[in-house]
């Protein structure tokens, strides 16, 4: 609306209209709110997709339109534009935005771009979008290179309150993928740190990339997090090339510090240190009420314990008594790392693991280690293991009485399980001594064959996880893990699963935000 009227009167002001002119370009405009809706769409020339536009080559004195839109420094909290943002629809227009020149206060809780909150009804929302203004995921860029700020990239400055969206952005930290990369950006590429009773952050369809963190001490990731409590969903976004050479345990795809009721589903980890990271020790609590969910974990890179992972944490206690709920991922070693699904410390909050995948092939170390302080805090069905290593070294450990366990298949080339399964730091080698060792997995199963449509390969890709025709894991779950639960497959292409990790567009579980209706304008 705001453009459009603009748009108008700036075109007013330049032919100095007489009255009798007004008068009879009010007319006119009357006739055209009498049109259909789409029709205004067309007779001014807007794409109604954007309050405001950013562009590579813009200026923050220009109104913000398509025709005359902001540059990128306008996102910075510094500049008169950043407010004029809250609540409305901001267009990245396609390019590559380079930040290299762009400096921030040094506090790297404060990202360099900040995107201001806007309400519950009426959330700030900043895309990608074409040079037409329509949405387009990936075609907007922002590039740090060798930015020598400690500050993030993109977010909210610490303590804010939330209630925006960040869709379809490119979000790349300059280091191309390259261990030997020497540029200076040393900060996470998102930053939210809201303060207490913040709404809700969104960030989906981005593809967060190639931060290449130097030093050590401090904790980088693609997405850094701290303190949200049920305001956080991250969907279908694609993590890869994140890592610190000098401090693997200290960066990851995502990082949290005590988050509740957090939501990370259908997004890709690749080449990663790690995946995600439940932080919560020395930051006023652990994390609870946490889902992870139809994720894609493949190759890792990180080597130190609780790193070279897909998932990590949930330690200390939390701050509800809501289970952490992590099902229908996949985690695929590709030989790099066995310790996928891991726990660094004890976990003292309930967890729950459900139609999981985990697939390995070197055989060295845990798959599966969730250890705990107390009893009944783990339930673990559903849950699909595979070792293809020779040495059938593959483990899943667990520690103290579960909630419940039942159901899971587990899986080793030519019977040769070796020491797979780890209770209360005992091995068990077998099934049979599992189930006497446990009390659970009654109704498990296990075999010699690999259960997938196909032989595994480096293929950063969920598809092939999916289970042969006839796979006796097929038919084996039981929905909520229990003999009343309708029959269902294990692991994480069970019954009705449609996508798991990134799709590699901006389509996404839950639509973005609706176009909004084409602008109204009055003549007075």
């Amino acid at each position: 609306m705001k453009s459009s009227r603009g748009e108008f009167m700036s075109k007013r002001s330049r032919h100095q209209l007489s009255r009798r002119e007004l008068l009879a370009r009010g007319a006119q405009v009357a006739s055209v709110l009498a049109l259909p809706q789409f029709m205004v769409t067309k007779v001014f020339g807007q794409t109604a997709g954007f309050d405001f536009y950013i562009s590579t080559s813009g200026s923050d004195s220009n109104p913000g339109t398509l025709a005359a839109p902001w540059a990128l420094t306008s996102l910075q909290r510094s500049s008169g534009n950043n407010g004029q943002m809250a609540g409305k629809r901001v267009g990245l227009i396609a390019g590559t935005y380079n930040m290299g020149s762009m400096s921030g206060d040094g506090n790297y809780q404060n990202p360099i771009l900040n995107v201001p909150a806007g309400s519950a009804g009426s959330p700030t929302y900043l895309a990608s979008c074409d040079s037409s203004g329509n949405y387009s995921a990936g075609a907007a860029i922002l590039a740090m290179g060798s930015n020598g700020t400690a500050n993030s990239c993109i977010g909210q400055n610490q303590g804010g309150g939330g209630l925006f969206t960040i869709d379809g952005l490119v979000i790349d930290g300059g280091g191309g993928g390259n261990p030997s990369y020497n540029g200076t950006f040393n900060g996470s590429l998102i930053d939210y740190w809201p303060g207490g009773g913040a709404g809700m952050a969104i960030f989906q369809n981005c593809e967060i990339r190639n931060l290449t963190a130097t030093g050590s001490g401090n904790n980088m990731a693609g997405i850094f997090s701290q303190g949200s409590t049920n305001s956080l969903t991250i969907n279908n976004c694609y993590f890869h090339d994140i890592y610190k050479e000098a401090q693997s345990d200290h960066c990851h795809g995502i990082e949290f510090y005590s988050t509740v009721g957090a939501v990370i589903q259908y997004c890709t980890f690749v080449r990663c240190d790690g995946g995600i990271s439940f932080k919560g020790q020395g930051q006023g609590g652990g994390e609870s009420g946490c889902t992870v969910a139809y994720c894609y974990f493949g190759t890792m890179r990180g080597s130190n314990y609780g790193t070279g992972v897909g998932l990590r944490g949930f330690d200390l206690t939390g701050r509800t008594t809501a289970p952490n709920v992590v099902h229908h991922n996949i985690f695929n070693d590709v030989g790099v790392q066995d310790r996928k699904n891991d726990v660094g410390s004890t976990v003292s909050q309930p967890t729950t693991w459900y139609n999981n995948t985990i697939y390995d092939t070197e055989g060295a170390n845990y798959g599966v280690d969730l250890m705990t302080t107390g009893n009944n805090l783990i339930t673990y069905y559903n849950n699909l293991t595979v070792a293809s290593a020779p040495t059938g070294n593959f483990r899943i450990q667990l520690t103290n009485t579960l909630v419940l366990l039942d159901y899971n298949g587990y899986f080793a080339l030519n019977n040769n399980f070796g020491a797979m399964w780890r209770y209360n730091e005992s091995t068990q080698n077998s099934l049979a001594n599992w189930r006497a060792a446990t009390g659970g997995d009654a109704n498990a199963i296990s075999g010699s064959s690999i259960p997938f449509v196909g032989a595994i390969t480096t293929a950063v890709t969920s598809q092939q996880f999916q289970l042969a025709s006839g796979s006796p894991a097929s038919g084996a779950g039981r929905v909520g893990g229990t003999s009343s639960g309708a029959v269902c497959a294990i692991g994480a292409w069970a019954n009705g699963t449609t996508q798991i990790g990134y799709n590699g567009s901006g389509a996404v579980a839950s639509p973005p935000p609706a176009v909004p209706n084409a602008p109204v304008l009055t003549v007075s």
